[in-house]
């Protein structure tokens, strides 16, 4: 392994080793963790209800919606709002690791955060439920009743369950392409976070970030689907990749893919060829 590679996962290992010791990242994981639980509940309150046990794919639910994919994106915004993570070991350990290897190794623990705090969701969507749960493939009649009627409203869920997916994506498929779509989403909050607070300043970061948890609604209630197309929340969204939106600006799972895949590859080359500039 290439010491260029050896400073990047000690970075990595470094702020891992620092990450849950940091009372806000405790903070912001409580915080998610009851306002998930709340979410999830009463679907097992609506299992007991009509005695069917529930089938464990909420996920690709919980994050199509636009009101909970805004409080997760937020969520994912207040985790990386101190990047550049400038403590007491920063200069020690870019002295010893030089600044590029310091920058590729903030980007795998973006990479990394992001993972842990999409597979936090997903265990989340399925703890509420647990004692409930019957484990099988197909979605089953909990979720398809709470789909296809208005019983979702009167069990109190306070977001949609998607007839859409239902009707059109495997349990098994949807879930994992939305997990990473989620994980996508995440990490390019993270990456804008760390670019802007680095390179224009302390907290201009998390205007960036704030900036794109809030595109969605605005594309939504005043600039036009059109802007879906620069819209982390709404490409994480496989419910908003078909349609209208598919048809008529080609925002589709494939469009989805590249957004990310170009954009990440382009902030991490920024991080990295930047390095070196002076910083704010």
């Amino acid at each position: 392994m290439s010491k260029f590679a050896r400073s990047a996962l000690a970075v990595l290992r470094l702020r891992l080793g620092q990450t849950f010791r940091s009372i806000k990242n405790i903070s912001v994981l409580v915080l998610t963790g009851i306002y998930l639980w709340s979410c999830v509940e009463p679907v097992g309150q609506f299992a007991d209800t009509v005695g069917i046990r529930v089938r464990p794919w909420l996920f690709p639910h919980l994050v199509n919606d636009y009101m909970v994919q805004m409080m997760l994106s937020a969520a994912c915004v207040a985790l990386f709002c101190d990047a550049p993570w400038r403590d007491g070991l920063r200069e020690y350990v870019a002295v010893r690791t030089g600044r590029r290897a310091e920058g590729a190794g903030h980007i795998l623990y973006i990479l990394v955060l992001s993972l842990l705090f999409t597979l936090f969701i997903l265990l989340m969507s399925v703890l509420p439920i647990l004692p409930k749960t019957e484990f099988s493939t197909g979605w089953g009649k909990v979720l398809g009743t709470l789909a296809r009627t208005d019983r979702g409203r009167e069990a109190g869920l306070s977001y949609a369950i998607f007839d859409i997916l239902i009707g059109s994506w495997d349990p098994i498929a949807a879930t994992a392409v939305s997990f990473l779509l989620e994980w996508s989403c995440f990490a390019f909050l993270g990456m804008t976070v760390y670019v802007f607070n680095r390179h224009a300043g302390r907290t201009c970061g998390v205007f960036a970030g704030g900036f794109f948890v809030l595109l969605d609604l605005t594309a939504y209630n005043n600039l036009g689907a059109r802007f879906y197309r620069f819209s982390p929340l709404t490409l994480a969204q496989l419910s908003q990749l078909r349609g209208l939106n598919a048809q008529l600006y080609q925002i589709d799972l494939p469009y989805a893919a590249r957004f990310f895949a170009l954009s990440l590859a382009g902030l991490a080359s920024f991080i990295i060829l930047f390095a070196r500039r002076r910083e704010i």
